[in-house]
């Protein structure tokens, strides 16, 4: 199964476990399955690994009106390989699927699990 096609799958899987609201709000801001993606106004390049629901990641700061959020892994040519982002908004998410998002080394991502070698 490709990255697209696991990123989607994730996706839906996630969507079953929250409330119509949430749901409803994850879809209108989900910008669709790719490769890679970037974030706003950011120039990190990462691989989308899980979806976060409100109140995920509590030692982390939480917006006021907090929805479902992104997952994010650095890449080896990010502006920091190997490091996780929480709770990136999904409306800030934008589609890069440049097709040459690499893993740090040492690491990998399989059906956006990952591992450290």
């Amino acid at each position: 199964m490709d990255n697209k096609s696991v990123t989607q799958q994730m996706f839906e899987d996630f969507l079953s476990g929250v409330s119509q609201s949430l749901e409803e709000e994850a879809r209108a801001e989900f910008p669709g399955a790719a490769n890679c993606y970037r974030v706003l106004n950011d120039f990190g390049h990462y691989c989308l690994v899980g979806f976060a629901a409100p109140g995920a990641f509590p030692d982390f700061p939480t917006l006021e009106n907090e929805g479902v959020t992104a997952v994010l892994f650095h890449g080896i040519d990010s502006t920091a390989p190997g490091d996780l982002l929480v709770k990136v908004p999904l409306c800030e998410l934008v589609i890069c699927d440049c097709g040459d998002w690499q893993p740090p080394e040492g690491m990998k991502v399989e059906d956006q699990v990952i591992q450290i070698n």
